[in-house]
């Protein structure tokens, strides 16, 4: 999912991902939706924080930047079905 930098901050964002949050909980069998998002991206990661997300790994220096910094990568999953981290298997 992304969101065009001159549609941010309108609720764009958590509209999309309520909606495909419901139908990954309607679905069956569907038991884990990963993403990966970068480091640097503060907004995206407290948005999928606050629906439940929780990062996995992190992949060190994935992206270099124009400025010679690196930018890690997030990996996040999210468990329709409300596993508890103790089932959670990986």
């Amino acid at each position: 999912m992304s969101i065009q930098e001159h549609f941010t901050g309108q609720g764009i964002g958590k509209k999309l991902l309520t909606e495909f949050l419901k139908w990954a909980e309607a679905e069956e069998g569907l038991e884990k939706v990963s993403l990966e998002v970068y480091a640097s991206n503060k907004r995206a990661i407290s948005l999928y924080d606050k629906f439940g997300f929780l990062e996995d790994a992190r992949v060190e220096k994935l992206r270099k930047e124009a400025d010679g910094s690196y930018v890690d990568d997030v990996h996040m999953s999210y468990f329709p079905k409300k596993l508890t981290v103790s089932n959670r298997q990986n």
